[in-house]
């Protein structure tokens, strides 16, 4: 009677292990760009807009990307930032609506940029500082 058993609990456990590696898929990537910058892009889904929000304090640069007018999310945007020497320091595509970084301190341009439209946002980080903008842009 256990041999029958054991068939079956093994197909449980296949079960469950596959369900929690789906349940991780969602998780957020802490990312390095080749500056050195770490961050954290997306929130396409409840669970990742959840989890942004549990992030937020690491990080003392924090953008949002939105449509002008409805507010409603927005994902692909190009990110460039660059320091005071011109220098990129994170170029990312943002496949969700946040885009969190850590910066060291210094004066940086944000080119952020929505299909045809590109915003630069001139910001500061200071020690202990963060920085919490959103970029809202009109849709066709």
């Amino acid at each position: 009677m256990n041999i029958k058993i054991i068939p079956v609990q093994i197909a449980l456990l296949i079960c469950i292990s596959s369900f929690s590696f789906a349940a991780n898929t969602n998780a957020i990537e802490h990312k390095t760009a080749p500056s050195g910058v770490v961050y954290v892009e997306g929130g396409i889904s409840d669970e990742q807009s959840q989890q942004f929000e549990t992030l937020k304090n690491q990080f003392n640069t924090r953008f949002t990307f939105a449509e002008h007018g409805s507010g409603a999310y927005l994902a692909g945007i190009k990110v460039v930032i660059e320091n005071s020497a011109n220098q990129t320091v994170l170029n990312t595509l943002v496949p969700g609506p946040f885009l969190y970084a850590k910066l060291p301190v210094a004066h940086y341009i944000a080119n952020v940029t929505d299909e045809n439209q590109t915003q630069r946002f001139k910001f500061k980080i200071s020690a202990g500082q963060k920085i919490v903008h959103v970029f809202y842009f009109k849709q066709p």
